[in-house]
């Protein structure tokens, strides 16, 4: 059984059914299972495993976790940088998203049901206190068990809207047993580790993605080699790692260019490129 439900992970809440999660154009390859899929396990130890969500967690923080809801408040981000994509892109490191709603009230303020207040917790745990576009950022869970669609949807300062449904999306990396546990919940670090990249892809591809999103360059980027330790044409993906210049240009970097899709001239589709937090201490 998938998190929640009483098997694996019983004691979790129920989480939400997505259907398939399907999304026209978007490719998840590489990987097995094709439903919200993680970053590959035999490409080394990321941070901690999944596997075991309640090995990570103190008494208190799952006492927490069992006495708070599924949503979580996020405080004093930038509004003028921060929209729903953008926090989601962060908040799916650690559990699938349902809802983001930024509140016309309150500028740079958001809230974020996620699928459990487990989820919730491990947001709390690993970003309270992180700095990045220059504010440090507060999280806590909320009173509220669920965000309702608001009647009219306004928009953000940058024309997107302050309302966002993520629960069939298929960059959520929770949806089933198997992604789940591909994930590594790590804390922020000022290294990055790509996935689901173009198999053609090298240094230079790479360093395009993060500065076509507005990143600021990488200091350094080192691809991973294939199984036969040299670069094969039948890769399905390729996966690596990169380094920036401190903890919130790494921050900043994953919340501009997580799930940028890379262009596929060979194929329908393109690759969805993807990131996490690595637990390296360099890209060499």
């Amino acid at each position: 059984m998938g998190p929640g439900g009483g098997g694996r992970y019983g004691m979790e809440p129920p989480m939400p059914s997505y259907g398939n999660g399907s999304r026209a154009g978007y490719q998840e390859r590489g990987f097995q299972g094709r439903g919200g899929g993680g970053y590959p396990v035999e490409r080394g130890d990321y941070g901690q495993s999944y596997q075991d969500p309640y090995g990570m967690q103190s008494p208190s923080a799952l006492s927490s976790a069992m006495t708070g809801g599924p949503v979580v408040m996020v405080y004093n981000m930038d509004p003028e940088k921060m929209n729903c994509e953008r926090l989601f892109n962060l908040l799916c490191l650690y559990g699938n998203v349902v809802k983001v709603k930024f509140m016309k009230t309150k500028p740079g303020c958001a809230m974020a049901e996620m699928a459990d207040a487990l989820a919730v917790e491990r947001a709390i745990t690993n970003l309270s206190n992180i700095e990045f576009f220059g504010k440090t950022i507060q999280l806590g869970f909320s009173k509220q068990m669920y965000i309702a669609p608001p009647p009219v949807v306004g928009d953000l300062s940058d024309g997107t809207p302050a309302f966002k449904d993520f629960s069939s999306s298929r960059n959520n990396r929770f949806s089933t047993v198997e992604s789940a546990a591909k994930n590594r919940i790590q804390q922020p670090s000022k290294v990055l580790h790509f996935f689901n990249s173009h198999p053609e892809s090298d240094i230079e591809r790479i360093r395009q993605v993060f500065v076509t999103c507005g990143a600021v360059e990488p200091l350094n980027i080192k691809m991973f080699e294939g199984k036969s330790n040299e670069y094969q044409k039948g890769e399905r993906s390729r996966t690596g790692l990169a380094e920036f210049p401190d903890k919130a240009k790494a921050i900043e970097a994953l919340i501009l260019c997580n799930h940028t899709p890379m262009q596929n001239p060979n194929g329908r589709f393109p690759y969805t490129f993807k990131l996490c937090f690595s637990n390296s201490m360099h890209a060499q």
